[in-house]
């Protein structure tokens, strides 16, 4: 009798913590659509011939994450437009190369909020290039987003178009 009773003990624990298990997978199903502080990144190929003058590469970026234009109190921060930060890594480069990147027009949605934005990365050699040198580079461009937003996956027709402001 002893056996059957810690079965029966243990077979309800069991249905419980499975029950709480579902209660909490279903509280946080919707957490990947919530209005929160957010991080949208891109990987992005560059190569080019580096020279005195510089080389640029202008890009549009379309974010799959929309950032908020005014997050009012709702964030830590008194910044308008998400935080940009950038880095590179190189596979082959000239000693001497400069690379920069930065945004030169944020594109908004209906809803002012950010949507993307175009950008100029580039390159200059600092020095007088040697024309017996090799001064190609290749290497990728690591660019991360961050600020208060929410995802939009293309399912929800109310989402507005994204248009240059």
């Amino acid at each position: 009798m002893a056996i059957a009773q810690n079965d029966l003990h243990r077979s309800l624990a069991n249905m419980t913590v499975g029950f709480h298990r579902k209660v909490e997978a279903r509280a946080h199903a919707a957490d990947h659509y919530k209005l929160t502080e957010r991080e949208q990144q891109f990987q992005i190929e560059v190569s080019g011939v580096a020279a005195a003058i510089a080389v640029e590469i202008p890009m549009t970026l379309t974010f799959s994450v929309y950032f908020v234009g005014d997050s009012g109190m709702q964030r830590a921060s008194s910044q308008g437009p998400p935080q940009l930060r950038v880095g590179w890594e190189f596979t082959r480069r000239p000693a001497g190369l400069v690379p920069y990147t930065h945004v030169t027009e944020w594109v908004y949605d209906d809803g002012l909020n950010y949507a993307g934005c175009k950008m100029v990365a580039g390159a200059h050699y600092a020095g007088v290039v040697d024309p017996t040198l090799d001064m190609s580079f290749k290497g990728v461009l690591h660019v991360s987003f961050q600020g208060r937003g929410y995802v939009w996956d293309g399912d929800d027709d109310s989402s507005p178009d994204t248009t240059t402001s």
